[in-house]
């Protein structure tokens, strides 16, 4: 119970920052100005949009592997 609140105290302080720094002070660059990403961001989000499609598009291609995998526990 008493680790529970600290915990909760904990994450409302980290949560309750973001917002201040998101939302109660100026960007510390103008609008338009930001560098254009790199060629590695542009991979990351081009991997993670593909693997989203896909696994949208055909789930059944992880979940027969979790299925194997929850299998073999027994």
């Amino acid at each position: 119970s008493i680790m529970g609140l600290l915990t909760s105290a904990v994450a409302a302080y980290y949560y309750l920052r973001l917002v201040v720094v998101m939302y109660m002070q100026p960007a510390p660059v103008a609008a338009g100005e930001l560098p254009p990403p790199s060629a590695g961001i542009r991979a990351a989000l081009l991997i993670s949009c593909a693997a989203t499609i896909l696994l949208g598009v055909v789930p059944s291609l992880v979940l027969d592997i979790a299925v194997r995998a929850a299998g073999s526990i027994r």
